[in-house]
């Protein structure tokens, strides 16, 4: 089962205006409302987790780590799974690749049945050049979407980049 329903705060203003500051790039400005909405609702994992990407956008790495394992913390629920992937897939964007790793990881616990996490998380490793980590995990989001086509393709290349890699580094 894919999990696509709203994260816990979505529905806050707060939070939907920290997500714009967040596109528009004013890592500041979402780090203010995000942290309005935590004052109302602690628990709030949009706030939380929107807190750590403007944070990490912010450069405050230590900062947005105890965010991020306060979100961690808190006890799953739904949407959990699609705010930790978006997260996942922001901070890969920023080159924040560990706490990137740790956010897909957070989301594969929730729910290891979710090819798009594997195949997200795949992306990381293959910007880190661990390539044979990547092509376990596209593997790994083909098994569980058989008709998976970016996975496929994406699984098909690795092999020339090892190659190039091989011949760059001699």
């Amino acid at each position: 089962m894919i999990a696509s329903a709203m994260a816990p705060g979505d529905g806050d203003d707060r939070v939907d205006r920290g997500h714009q500051y967040l596109e528009d790039g004013d890592f500041e400005a979402a780090k203010g409302q995000f942290d309005e909405a935590l004052t109302n609702d602690f628990s709030n994992i949009g706030a939380r987790l929107g807190l750590c990407h403007a944070l990490a956008g912010l450069g405050e790495l230590k900062d947005a780590e105890k965010t991020f394992e306060a979100a961690a913390s808190l006890e799953p629920g739904p949407g959990f799974v699609r705010a930790f992937n978006r997260l996942g897939i922001s901070l890969r964007q920023m080159e924040v690749y560990d706490l990137s790793l740790e956010a897909f990881s957070r989301a594969v616990e929730i729910n290891s049945g979710d090819p798009v996490i594997f195949y997200n998380m795949s992306l990381v490793h293959i910007v880190r050049l661990q390539l044979d980590k990547a092509a376990e995990l596209f593997e790994k989001a083909i098994e569980l979407k058989p008709d998976f086509v970016e996975a496929k393709q994406a699984l098909d290349k690795v092999p020339a980049w090892k190659d190039s890699l091989g011949e760059n580094s001699k």
